[in-house]
């Protein structure tokens, strides 16, 4: 097994659905593999009287192997084959439990193993002592992070893991270093939403706002803004909650007070005004 262009080794969790009518419609088979080309062909191949255990075998002898829709549940990178494997099977047991496809379904066993018996509590514990407190290199973080960037996640992949997530408590601790690797970030939601905004032609010319959504709305650019600090011509100084308070009060472009206040180390005037930052 070779590495990706990343150097990361990639495999995925799939399964196939039954799609005949029937008592069986709709049942499931869920597997792994770190050579997806090669299983689906050994899936579609007539010759090849086995696949995985007992139950799935007989399901494809009698229904035909056209007569399952195949489909990717979860694509999985990591930096070591023995740790992707790992990752594979937990995330393959974890699916089984979903679909149910052991009561209503093909699969034999609750891990992922195959026909090898599954994955006991005991050997999820030692995969969890194993992997407690194991610092990744930064080269294994950059590769992983490499391999992810660009990865779109469908809507249904997002909707388990929300449904996953849903009712968890997050420590102090992980609400911290969540709220740390957040800060100075953009919402995806407002940089969507900004570009919807500039296919429209860049205006929210005829939207209306209740009282109340501009007073959240002004609450929140005071929240989130940075505080100006002016001074006039003749050393009066006068300070805005946020930039655009003060290109409104001024009749300045908020793109050029920005500019003053952010970018320029040497210009601070503007049509008589000094620009500073007030934080």
């Amino acid at each position: 097994m070779t590495p990706n262009d990343k150097g990361m080794y990639e495999g995925v969790v799939y399964r196939y659905i039954n799609k005949t009518e029937g008592d069986e419609n709709g049942w499931s088979y869920v597997g792994n593999t770190t050579d997806e080309k090669h299983r689906r062909y050994g899936w579609n191949n007539h010759g090849n009287k086995n696949y995985g255990g007992k139950k799935i075998s007989d399901a494809r002898k009698k229904f035909g192997p056209e007569n399952f829709d195949y489909e990717v549940l979860e694509i999985v990178s990591a930096a070591t084959v023995g740790e992707l494997k790992a990752t594979l099977d937990e995330k393959e047991a974890v699916y089984i439990k979903q679909f149910n496809s052991i009561q209503q379904g093909y699969n034999s066993s609750e891990g992922g193993t195959g026909n090898k018996g599954g994955i006991t509590e005991e050997h999820r514990k030692n995969i969890g002592k194993a992997s407690k407190g194991r610092k990744k290199s930064q080269e294994t973080r950059d590769k992983i992070s490499a391999s992810l960037t660009g990865r779109i996640v469908s809507k249904e992949t997002r909707e388990k893991i929300s449904k996953g997530n849903k009712g968890k408590k997050r420590s102090e601790e992980v609400k911290k270093k969540q709220s740390a690797m957040r800060k100075g970030k953009v919402p995806n939601h407002l940089i969507a939403a900004n570009k919807e905004w500039r296919k429209n032609g860049g205006t929210t010319k005829g939207i209306k706002h209740t009282e109340i959504a501009k007073a959240k709305m002004k609450a929140a650019q005071q929240a989130n803004g940075t505080k100006v600090k002016v001074t006039t011509s003749d050393g009066t100084e006068q300070y805005y909650s946020t930039m655009l308070d003060a290109a409104k009060a001024l009749g300045v472009n908020v793109g050029s007070i920005d500019y003053y206040v952010n970018k320029s180390n040497t210009h601070k005037r503007k049509d008589g005004f000094i620009f500073e930052s007030a934080a």
